[in-house]
């Protein structure tokens, strides 16, 4: 079964890459969660940050997956943190707390660039998701 993951993987990537997508593998804080979905903790590991350069540069921001009890605002358990507190932006970053209810994402914006930490899977499908979400991203 091994092998089969990493083809998708690969295709994934190559997919990626092959639409301006730049990857890095990153340690980060990642969240994990009980049987229930339920927010339990952080944990330092490895996931992959796929990015693109951010054209508007108003607010740096993220959007971390929690619960209510820990802050979350968002559908699907997504805590924003930002310094923008107008109603305008914040809504503009609901369609991607929306859509994305599965797996681990998580989603920043920088004063360089727009990014998803996520684990890879789904080949050339799913990375033409992260990347409709990457352009829509690059002007909040």
């Amino acid at each position: 079964m091994g092998w089969f993951n990493n083809l998708f993987r690969n295709k994934t990537r190559e997919s990626a890459q092959c639409l301006g997508i730049t990857i890095r593998e990153v340690e980060r804080q990642l969240p994990v969660f009980d049987k229930r979905n339920r927010f339990e903790e952080l944990i330092s590991g490895p996931c992959l940050r796929y990015s693109l350069p951010r054209i508007s540069h108003d607010s740096k921001w993220e959007l971390l997956q929690r619960d209510k009890e820990h802050g979350a605002q968002l559908p699907n358990g997504y805590l924003l943190k930002s310094d923008n507190t107008d109603q305008n932006f914040i809504e503009k970053l609901r369609p991607i707390a929306e859509e994305f209810s599965e797996e681990f994402f998580e989603f920043e914006a920088t004063a360089l660039d727009v990014a998803v930490f996520w684990e890879e899977w789904g080949g050339p499908e799913q990375t033409e998701r992260i990347h409709r979400i990457l352009r829509l991203m690059q002007n909040i």
